[in-house]
């Protein structure tokens, strides 16, 4: 396979550049793409100048030794021109002519899934809410649902749309009206790789698994804007308790489609941030179980970012690009051990290309091998972190890998990692160097975080988005204001919790006492760990700031909450997935929850860990985790709502004041009390 990779002919690899004027050259030089010595930037292109010569050289690589001659004679190529706007279907990329504003060139960069098929491989999954990653795609990105969406797969129970494509991005205008004033999530992202036989691996909310018992949320819509190419779309917040998955039992396909079984290669990429990373399990793109459970050693392939929990790590704070072959962590292997892998330094880029290379059992004398990648996705070289033999434990020479996909969780469905997702696809084959460095390439000239436009596609894929099916009526909906009573009546006890009685909820809300105490089991399946793992919270929080409910059904929260909270954990805690740990190195995991400190200590009378943990952050109450602190609600029933019942507090407005009662969630642990409140 490394020969056919190497064998094939470079000057396929990347894009058709139409050359047939130029803007002003002094404007051009220096613009926002990456080029290799002796080489410039022009209307986002490199070439040796800025000029009319029809100069057929380019490269797309920072690097001088990967640089790539694209000849004028290159096959499979369409140029776009005034009479003739939309390029066949298949194309390797595409370049528009802008005849409004003169003779301006737009070149459009490959695109990843195209520049594998340049190297003889094609994606066998492929997965964007942010743009398209092959340009003989046709159909939708994902799917937007209004109003309940409930966990697992099928999820929306509301109204549906699918956004398309226009010139090459997300529809961010259709999912920006339809989300509007509305709880709107992410219920299923299409997969956009070419399958010959056997359905597509599109991703769905994941049913529930070993390690968590019950299925996953899909993530909230409107949560991560961002812009890639002067575009505005919206990525994937995965927060813990928010993941997907295509092909296992409880899926709605039982086997990823031409996804690598046993000991299969597969080179695996994913744009992802630094923001939002945890140190729970597991933030994930890649081969899982179709089981849904843990199956140990070799089961599992997939592509991790972040600082990870109990397993490897890399050098520096992390976060690292790391494997999870199923029963641990893997940064690489050095010194017979996991922890502190020198190689593998940290990647604390706002936009991450990350990068897993799977080889087979024969590489390295019999002992495999495994490769990761990392760099920022918006100006640099990828660089080589960890190339070499996989661990030395049983299971994982060969592989035994089972061929279902997963984002953002692990394969038995541990769902406390959390993290920010872009894109990311898969390849059946051990990528060379060569190659990932065309691709890098391909995701630095994508220009994302970029406000302006240097470069447009229009494919013949490009459709508007498109409306479902409406089995929720806005009748049902009641988004925005309860009517109920609002007269005047006794006074309660500000700690005991609000006997719901409804009122006006809209207006801005000074936060004038609280007394929250928390005290009850808590459920450590929200952090990473299993259903064996007992433990009880108890604490007191504080609130203060000032919370508003706008007439249109939105709200923005400027409270803050703080507090002292004592975790009691069991023995069996220590033992995850057939590792035992320690107790201080728990704080990772249960700090990716939320809390502000976090320090385990050994008890000596339970064999497990009493965790002293603080808290301080943004919202109302509900504590710790990643509150939503502006958006769309639902007032229903004297309940006003967030983020599909993430965050939901019981109310009683009386005149000018307003009580409210926060619901506990899974990782907040039981709550009591309230929080008052008067309208200014």
């Amino acid at each position: 396979m490394t020969q056919l990779l190497k064998g094939i002919a470079p000057l396929m690899v990347l894009c058709l550049i139409v050359l047939s004027g130029c803007m002003d050259h002094a404007s051009l030089e220096g613009a926002a793409c990456p080029c290799a010595d002796g080489y410039v930037c022009c209307d986002g292109v490199c070439r040796t100048s800025c000029s009319n010569d029809n100069d057929s050289s380019s490269t797309f690589n920072e690097s001088t030794d990967t640089v790539t001659a694209i000849t004028s004679d290159t096959t499979d190529t369409t140029a776009v021109t005034e009479s003739d706007s939309a390029p066949v279907a298949g194309t390797d990329s595409v370049a528009s002519v802008d005849t409004d504003s003169g003779s301006e060139i737009m070149a459009a960069v490959p695109l990843p899934c195209d520049v594998f098929e340049a190297a003889g491989v094609s994606c066998v999954a492929a997965h964007s809410t942010v743009r398209v990653l092959r340009a003989a795609y046709t159909g939708p990105l994902y799917e937007l649902c209004k109003g309940t969406a409930n966990p697992g797969p099928d999820s929306c129970q509301g109204e549906k749309l699918d956004i398309g494509a226009v010139n090459g991005y997300a529809n961010a205008t259709s999912h920006a009206a339809f989300c509007q004033g509305s709880q709107c999530t992410i219920t299923k992202v299409y997969d956009q790789a070419p399958h010959a036989g056997g359905p597509p691996n599109d991703l769905e909310p994941a049913p529930k698994g070993g390690a968590k018992m019950s299925p996953d949320r899909p993530a909230n819509a409107t949560d991560l804007p961002v812009t890639i190419n002067g575009h505005q779309v919206y990525g994937l917040r995965l927060l813990p308790g928010v993941g997907y998955r295509a092909g296992c039992n409880d899926c709605t396909i039982p086997v990823g489609t031409d996804l690598a079984t046993g000991d299969e290669p597969q080179t695996i990429y994913m744009i992802t941030s630094q923001y939002d990373t945890a140190n729970g399990c597991c933030f994930d793109y890649g081969n899982a179980e179709t089981s849904c459970n843990n199956d140990h050693n070799g089961t599992a392939e997939a592509l991790y970012f972040g600082h990870g929990v109990i397993w490897g790590t890399g050098s520096g704070e992390g976060p690292w690009v790391m494997a999870d072959l199923e029963d641990g962590l893997y940064a690489g292997w050095e010194n017979a051990q996991d922890q502190g892998i020198s190689t593998n330094v940290s990647a604390q880029y706002d936009f991450v290309t990350a990068i897993m290379v799977g080889d087979t059992a024969d590489k390295n004398d019999g002992k495999g091998r495994f490769a990761l990648y990392a760099g920022d996705a918006q100006t640099g070289p990828i660089n080589e972190m960890y190339d070499g033999i996989r661990p030395e434990k049983v299971g994982y020479v060969p592989m035994q890998k089972q061929g279902s996909l997963v984002l953002g969780i692990a394969g038995d469905n541990s769902n406390g990692g959390a993290g920010r997702f872009y894109e990311a696809a898969i390849v059946n084959a051990p990528l060379d160097k060569s190659v990932l460095d065309n691709l890098q390439s391909a995701i630095v000239q994508a220009r994302y975080g970029k406000t302006d436009t240097v470069y447009d596609y229009e494919y013949e894929g490009d459709t508007d988005s498109h409306a479902q099916v409406d089995t929720e009526s806005a009748a049902d909906s009641d988004a925005g204001i309860d009517t109920g009573s609002s007269a005047d009546t006794d006074s309660v006890d500000e700690c005991e919790n609000v006997s719901p009685c409804g009122g006006d909820v809209v207006g801005t809300w000074n936060v004038t006492s609280s007394c929250l105490a928390v005290n009850g089991v808590l459920d450590m399946t929200y952090i990473g760990l299993g259903d064996w793992c007992d433990a009880t919270i108890t604490g007191s929080l504080d609130v203060t700031g000032t919370w508003t409910a706008n007439e249109d059904g939105t709200f923005t929260d400027n409270t803050a909450t703080m507090g002292a909270e004592t975790i009691e954990m069991s023995a069996d805690c220590l033992n995850i997935s057939g590792t035992t740990t320690t107790c201080d190195r728990m704080n990772g995991p249960i700090g990716a929850a939320g809390f502000a400190e976090v320090e385990c200590v050994d008890n000596p009378t339970t064999g497990g860990c009493t965790c002293a943990t603080t808290v301080d952050q943004a919202g109302m109450g509900v504590a710790p985790g990643y509150p939503v602190v502006s958006g769309p609600y639902e007032n229903r029933d004297s309940r006003i709502t967030i983020a599909s019942g993430e965050q939901a507090y019981t109310y009683c407005v009386k005149g000018s004041t307003m009580r409210l009662s926060p619901q506990s969630n899974e990782v907040s642990g039981p709550i009591i009390g309230g929080i008052t409140l008067n309208r200014e």
